[in-house]
This record gives structure tokens, C-alpha cells and sequence, in this order.
């Protein structure tokens, strides 16, 4: 377990916000949008991961690097034995490996068993993962004391906007969902107009899916479990 902690779990009705360069480095670890079980109430926790294109100075140019090269706003998962991104204080040499972390959950499964309500009941829809780059997920964590495999990206009973990311080296399928995660909606049930009528003139089909690169992980596509 590294210093700080075993897993970043986003407390209840909190909206993380992660900005375009920003990296993250984990071992034997997951990040956790929404309650994993009943004890513990982490309803409406959101994960947004805002990563760009490129990065733009103030007068919209793109920025570069060092060496010239076009700065990239892509948010960073990796491995926490990757020296090929971010600051290395470890001295020896480390090299990572598929499986090394666990992977991005958003979840609702719980939470909507509990009939604990969401922003997704009206019709908003906050969670996006957004140019980002993650490597070496897909491990094996400790998620309330139970071992259990996590996907890079793996979503349950939460229909989120996933779009443009690239996902490598994974020892698992790249991206996941539950049945739920692809629940057709249109708003007009009793259920939804509850805590006041909404004009639902949209409807809603799954997570938005599109524009993702996967490579180089056992299952380059997205599994339905």
C-alpha cells in the first residue's frame, strides 16, 4: 500500500473534477465513484475526467514541450512502476506490467437498490472519462475486504460518457458494464417526475461510448458481465 492510501473513494454528493495533464500512479488500487456497499453512503459521488486534445496557451496557440513536441491534455492512469511518465522518487530501476492497478469504477448498483436517488433520475448526466490515458490496469483489488478484479473503465448501473480515451496493457477487458449500464430511458414514467415535472422531450440509451483506442489488453473490447 502506497503512502497514500489503498484506494480513492469520492464521498457522497461530491463531483471530482480532474483537469487536462493531470497523472495519477497507483498499485493495487481503484478509484471508486459511488457506494460499494449499504454501511456506506457514497450516493451521488461523481468522477469527471476532463482531459483535451492538446493544451492551448492564452492566446489559443498550442503549447509544446521541451523538445517541441505538441503538449497533450490527457489525464493520466498508470502504473505506479511506470518511469516512462511522471516524477519518479523510487530509486531503482521498476518496470510495470498489465495488472498492476485496478481501474476507473462508477457505479449506482447499490445505491439504486437503496433507492437512493441521482441526478441521472432527472435526466443529468455528470460522469464523463474524457481523453484519457490509462495503462496497466485490470488487477486484482480489496474492495470492502473482498478481492475482486477491476476493469480500466467499468461501469454499473451507470449509463456515464466515456469517449476518446486510449486504454493499454490492460490484464482484463478494457472497458465493462452491467446489463443495467444500458437501460433505455425517455423520462416519461411517474418515477422519473417525482421530485418535480421535467419537460422530457430526450430520452437516454446506455453510456455514451465512442472514439476510444484499445490495445494491447486481454480483451480489447467492452465486456458485458
Amino acid at each position: 500500500t502506497l503512502s497514500d492510501g489503498p484506494t480513492m473513494d469520492i464521498p457522497e454528493g461530491v463531483v471530482t473534477m480532474v483537469d487536462a495533464g493531470a497523472v495519477f500512479k497507483l498499485r493495487s488500487a481503484s478509484i471508486q465513484a459511488g457506494s460499494s456497499n449499504l454501511n456506506i453512503d457514497r450516493s451521488g459521488a461523481v468522477l469527471q475526467v476532463l482531459g483535451t486534445p492538446m493544451l492551448l496557451d492564452s492566446v489559443g496557440n498550442p503549447l509544446r514541450t521541451a523538445t517541441g513536441n505538441v503538449a497533450t491534455g490527457r489525464v493520466y492512469f498508470t502504473s505506479w512502476l511506470d518511469e516512462s511518465i511522471g516524477l519518479d522518487t523510487f530509486a531503482p530501476t521498476t518496470t510495470p506490467s498489465p495488472g498492476n492497478w485496478g481501474g476507473l469504477v462508477v457505479r449506482r448498483d447499490v445505491d439504486r437498490r437503496a433507492g437512493r436517488g441521482d441526478l441521472e433520475d432527472e435526466g443529468i448526466f455528470l460522469r464523463h472519462i474524457n481523453f484519457a490515458d490509462i495503462r496497466y490496469g485490470g488487477g486484482t483489488v480489496i474492495v470492502d475486504s473482498i478481492q475482486q478484479s477491476i476493469n480500466p473503465i467499468q461501469m454499473l448501473a451507470t449509463r456515464p460518457t466515456v469517449t476518446n480515451n486510449t486504454i493499454q496493457f490492460a490484464a482484463n477487458a478494457a472497458i465493462s458494464a452491467d446489463p443495467d449500464a444500458f437501460e433505455e430511458t425517455n423520462f416519461n414514467e411517474p418515477r422519473y417526475q417525482i421530485n418535480g415535472a421535467f419537460t422530457s422531450d430526450y430520452d437516454r440509451v446506455g453510456p455514451d461510448v465512442r472514439g476510444n483506442r484499445l490495445l494491447n489488453n486481454s480483451i480489447n473490447g467492452l465486456f458485458v458481465s
